[in-house]
């Protein structure tokens, strides 16, 4: 399968489109990073999608703070993990 093994790196996860495609690629057995603010909803999208798979992990990311997210956060553990494909979801809302 295409997706196997491969890590997927997903922005947004907690919700919606983001939700949707980790479940998608779960089920193409891809390797998931789940990122978002909600750490309850990405825990609960971790556990719909991948189950117990010790494939999945969150990486709780505001990217509203780009630069600490950035530094703390992404550069590490994308050095780390090869990230081979990375879906950047961001929600804009008026104020």
């Amino acid at each position: 399968m295409y997706f196997q093994d491969k890590v997927v790196w997903i922005t947004g996860a907690s919700s919606g489109i983001g939700e949707g495609l980790a479940c998608a690629l779960a089920k193409r057995n891809a390797r998931l990073i789940l990122s978002g603010r909600r750490v309850e909803e990405l825990e609960r999208v971790k556990k719909i999608c991948a189950g117990d798979s010790s494939h999945s992990a969150i990486l709780p990311l505001d990217v509203a703070d780009l630069d600490a997210a950035l530094t703390k956060a992404v550069l590490p553990y994308m050095i780390e993990q090869r990230i081979w494909l990375l879906l950047f979801q961001l929600q804009f809302m008026a104020v």
